[in-house]
């Protein structure tokens, strides 16, 4: 037999007994089967029509052990940046979480299995991570262990090279953290800022408080007494339940009031002597504490809770042992977010937007994992709002917050809207607006939650701090300089 006759005669024997192990190779003398014949009788065609270089490269090529797996699916497409590199190309570039505002400057990482943010950011920084790890994040994981993990919180976790851009503008919120260097000089009191933009819900500047000379911080989640600002919300309840705006009302002080529904008396006094009737958009703007206190217990606490979540405000601690109805005065809890963001609803028409303050995360590569969405939500009815706004607009002009009007400032008038707040203890007093866009909330107290009494806030003495007083001048100073830097 030729030498080709021999290879293939060998590499036909080899093919054979793999395909029927129970087949000799018929060197040995064995009976081939038809199976055999035919397989041979192929080799022998293909070589005499000139084949034989395609069997002597099949030839050569080496038998595997196995034969390979089949796929049964698909492999999938590899998710790409926006320049097109590969997303797993992030393991080439590890380092630390890096948390930056949206300009790009850097104010914290995330290394070590800690955050370590920058001076001054300390308390933000908190706030940003409680964020990261309990908020609707999908793209760094569906719960806090692995969205720790990702962002690289833990002892185990490593360094994944994300970066955390927050809504945050700078310039924005130098102007908010001058304005409390220059209003604060006592390290146990705190002083916090929220700057929202009305179109979008951005938070433009979230001061926490920190006082320059190296006092405690404040964490701008801090639940607070809602103190005045209930009256808002609880004169939207009064509209949407059919309560005109200039329906009269007892504004005499003190009241006492009953109902069926609390056992005992509830007694109610206003700040300065009153008598006669208010209308309730004058009630609003010179907050008569006895006219929504009748309007509390007239719409009933669920009515008022239901406005209050409507604008934006998550409210807390709620007492139920106190009367219903005293959800109408203040008694539960919000953050400065929450009151800045019941102004952006009224400045939408009654459209509700969630406040962003990370605004997206990126891998190493440029892949966005997260990206905030500007989400509008029908809250209130617009006729509501309107009603509400004209009683609002009213606060800076003829009202408790004389303090706040801008045309001091800008040398002009602006519309504008915003309510004052104190809360019966003086444990923290309010001022929330907003005008040209922004939404701004400005809250004073003590860090250990004592009262405003004999302080002194931007070179001022004060017997006692109202929402008036203090945080509504501080308030116009902050807007003017937006306005006027627009």
């Amino acid at each position: 037999m030729s030498d080709l006759g021999a290879q293939i005669r060998a590499y036909y024997d080899d093919v054979v007994q793999r395909v029927d192990p129970t087949v000799r190779p018929s060197a040995e003398g064995r009976r081939t089967r038809p199976v055999t014949i035919a397989v041979a009788a192929l080799l022998i065609a293909l070589v005499v029509i000139g084949a034989a270089p395609f069997v002597l490269r099949i030839m050569r090529q080496p038998v595997a052990d196995e034969p390979a797996p089949v796929p049964t699916t698909v492999a999938p497409i590899e998710p790409t940046t926006t320049t097109g590199a590969p997303a797993d190309a992030a393991a080439s570039a590890p380092g630390p979480t890096r948390v930056v505002l949206a300009g790009g400057t850097q104010i914290a990482t995330i290394e070590g299995g800690a955050a370590r943010p920058l001076s001054g950011y300390e308390s933000l920084i908190d706030h940003v991570v409680d964020q990261l790890l309990t908020g609707p994040y999908p793209g760094l994981g569906s719960t806090a262990a692995e969205r720790a993990a990702a962002l690289g919180i833990g002892p185990e976790a490593g360094e994944p090279g994300l970066e955390v851009r927050l809504s945050l503008d700078p310039a924005i919120q130098e102007v908010a953290e001058a304005a409390i260097a220059r209003w604060l000089s006592d390290p146990e009191m705190f002083i916090a800022v929220v700057v929202l933009d009305n179109a979008t819900g951005r938070v433009l500047a979230a001061a926490p408080g920190q006082h320059a000379s190296g006092g405690q911080t404040f964490d701008p989640a801090r639940r607070l007494p809602a103190a005045s600002l209930a009256l808002v919300y609880t004169a939207v309840a009064a509209r949407e339940a059919g309560v005109p705006m200039d329906s009269e009302w007892d504004a005499s002080s003190p009241q006492t009031f009953t109902s069926q529904e609390w056992s005992g008396e509830w007694t109610i006094r206003n700040p300065g002597s009153s008598s006669g009737t208010q209308t309730l958009e004058t009630a609003l703007y010179l907050s008569t504490n006895t006219v929504f206190a009748a309007v509390g217990v007239e719409l009933g606490a669920d009515a008022i809770a239901d406005a209050a979540t409507r604008l934006g405000v998550a409210l807390t601690d709620v007492e139920s042992a106190l009367p219903p109805p005293s959800i109408a005065l203040g008694a539960g809890r919000m953050d400065v977010f929450d009151a800045a963001t019941m102004f952006v609803t009224l400045s939408n028409a009654g459209d509700r937007l969630a406040p962003v303050l990370v605004e997206s995360i990126t891998d190493p590569t440029g892949r966005e994992l997260y990206r905030s969405d500007v989400g509008r939500e029908p809250a209130v009815d617009a006729a509501v709002v309107d009603d509400i706004r004209e009683a609002l607009s009213k606060v800076s002009s003829v009202g408790t917050g004389r303090r706040a009007d801008l045309a001091p400032h800008l040398g002009r008038s602006v519309e504008q809207i915003g309510k004052t707040a104190t809360s019966d203890d003086f444990t923290v007093a309010w001022y929330a607006g907003a005008a040209d866009g922004y939404s701004v909330a400005v809250a004073v107290g003590r860090l250990d939650g004592g009262a405003l009494v004999d302080v002194e806030l931007n070179g001022h003495f004060y017997r006692r701090v109202f929402g008036g007083t203090a945080p509504a001048p501080m308030w116009a100073e902050i807007v003017a300089h937006l306005i006027d830097s627009d």
